[in-house]
């Protein structure tokens, strides 16, 4: 029996949920202030990160092209970047990532994708991005691993 349940890009195990009764108090969650800077050409997956990112207690601020994550870094520190992959009428984050580094904006960077067989994807850290977010997105897991990059 399959005992996961995907919303759109975010699966949750209902396994591992069923012998997790305890649900964290939601005052814990607001507890983290990190700012996060989500770049995702669908506005579907970038609200849903949003959503859940400012959940769990991030400041976040959602862009749809890498040009604007050029422009907001010019005066704004973010703790980290979500660059997705593929932006076809934009900046996508292999060439985001690049002018980060040409324009000296050294900020921890997330690979998002739902591809599995490109090179930047099996080779993300040679691209300088120091994590890989794959898409479906658990629920579950994400903030423990976003978290693994804030400390």
């Amino acid at each position: 029996m399959n005992t996961k349940v995907y919303f759109g890009l975010f699966q949750i195990d209902l396994a591992k949920a069923k012998m997790n009764q305890q649900a964290k108090p939601f005052a814990v969650m607001k507890s983290n202030m990190a700012k996060i800077l989500v770049m995702d050409d669908e506005s579907c997956i970038r609200d849903m990160m949003g959503d859940m990112l400012r959940f769990y207690g991030y400041e976040v601020t959602l862009v749809n092209d890498g040009a604007k994550v050029l422009e907001l870094l010019e005066d704004t520190p973010f703790d980290l970047c979500i660059l997705d992959v593929s932006v076809p009428a934009g900046l996508g984050a292999l060439e985001t990532i690049q002018q980060m580094k040409e324009k000296g904006f050294f900020v921890k960077s997330l690979l998002s994708t739902g591809y599995s067989d490109i090179d930047i994807v099996k080779n993300y850290q040679d691209y300088g991005f120091c994590g890989l977010l794959t898409k479906p997105f658990d629920l579950e897991e994400i903030k423990d691993f976003i978290d693994s990059f804030l400390d």
